[in-house]
């Protein structure tokens, strides 16, 4: 097999995939937003998880598109679109990657503050609410840097008159996560070594860090499988497009000189 057809077929089962990964994207936040409304959720949130879900899944849907008929097609515009699109986002993500690895700092407060807005609009968005809950219960944390964060909160602020108030979430106790109310009240009078024996008390961006220093090898497998995918991808786009290009060229030619023998003739 030529490098030609290697890289058709190539392109067209990838991005076939995704294409497929793409509609699943789109049933499963589709179904996620019409569960959420049949509870009356407050989803007020623009970035609303399954909002999210269905926007990446229709992005990846045009971009498999482009790639999966392109390919197939051998469509330059087509082939084109989607070869820009990937070394945009190859582009980006090598930024994204080197500000994470050289301003460490900076990025622990960036996802600091996102998590104290998330815990601010805790009751806002059910989806939003199971993802905080699915963090601090995996990670075993709770809030951004301390479980005080959820002081933020006006349900469990101290001064609320909710029952939840001076609390935290049931995700955030140790054992006891069937009982929704384990953590409520804890942080009005108990220290922080009696408040461990009942919740967690560390910080998710720590435990998020910590995870991921563990994790490395995995990550840097999967960032660099990725990255390959992509690159292949692109080379693999630009290699076709060469490829359609020469041969309208020599088409082109061909029409032109038969052109010329038959006024000749």
């Amino acid at each position: 097999m030529d490098l030609h057809c290697l890289s058709k077929y190539f392109i067209f089962t990838l991005n076939f995939i995704v294409w497929v990964v793409s509609i699943v994207f789109i049933g499963v936040g589709s179904w996620a937003h019409s569960e959420k409304d049949k509870y009356n959720t407050m989803g007020n949130l623009v970035a609303s998880p399954s909002i999210i879900l269905i926007a990446v899944g229709i992005f990846m849907f045009l971009v498999a598109f482009c790639g999966c008929i392109g390919a197939l097609r051998e469509n330059r515009v087509l082939l084109k679109i989607y070869m820009v699109v990937l070394a945009v986002l190859f582009t980006l993500e090598i930024i994204a990657g080197f500000l994470s690895f050289f301003f460490v700092e900076e990025t622990r407060s960036k996802v600091s503050s996102a998590i104290k807005l998330f815990v601010v609009h805790y009751q806002d968005d059910l989806d939003l609410q199971n993802a905080i809950d699915g963090i601090q219960s995996n990670l075993k944390c709770c809030g951004g840097y301390s479980y005080h964060d959820w002081n933020h909160n006006k349900y469990f602020n101290c001064s609320a008159q909710a029952v939840e108030a001076c609390g935290v979430p049931h995700s955030c106790c140790v054992e006891d996560q069937i009982n929704t109310q384990c953590g409520f009240g804890v942080r009005r009078e108990k220290s922080v070594l009696e408040a461990s024996s009942v919740i967690y008390v560390r910080g998710c961006v720590d435990s998020l860090s910590d995870w991921m220093v563990e994790n490395l090898h995995i990550i840097g497998g999967l960032a660099f499988g990725f990255a390959a995918i992509q690159l292949l991808s692109i080379l693999g786009a630009s290699n076709l497009i060469k490829d359609i290009e020469q041969a309208i060229a020599i088409s082109d030619k061909l029409h032109a000189d038969a052109h010329n023998d038959f006024v000749y003739t």
